[in-house]
């Protein structure tokens, strides 16, 4: 799990962000119980630590991160990117791999004044992934 704390203007809050990625999207139903129980584990701390900063004006959200288009999948990909970008898609509900600009726009939301009442919750960016199981 990586953790971004970002000073939010112009209400003067801040942002605490959990980003959990797991293994789920490329290995199906083969997740294992150590990374649920890790995810788990990070959105009720994520909970927790809403309560306990919510006084101080810190927000804290965790984003539960699916398969994103990146460097990371490119070196797996060995050789035709959008083959494998296409073969791993049909395992996603909404059919298609996410943008990493779709993952920065929700974290810039997250980080907003938008966002300004939004604390101790977890969003899924998994194209639906975590729905199906």
């Amino acid at each position: 799990m990586s953790t971004a704390r970002v000073r939010r203007t112009p209400h003067g809050q801040d942002s605490l962000l959990e980003i959990a990625v797991g293994e789920f999207i490329t290995r199906g139903y083969d997740a294992t119980s150590m990374e649920d129980l890790s995810r788990a584990a990070g959105i009720n701390l994520t909970k927790s630590l809403a309560n306990e900063y919510a006084s101080d004006h810190i927000l804290v959200n965790t984003v539960c991160l699916g398969l994103v288009k990146s460097a990371q999948w490119e070196r797996r990909a060995k050789g035709d990117l959008e083959g494998y970008y296409r073969e791993v898609a049909k395992r996603v509900p909404v059919g298609r791999v996410g943008e990493a600009e779709e993952f920065a726009d929700l974290v810039a939301f997250l980080c907003s004044a938008r966002a300004a009442y939004i604390t101790g919750t977890a969003i899924n960016f998994d194209g639906g992934m975590s729905a199906a199981f």
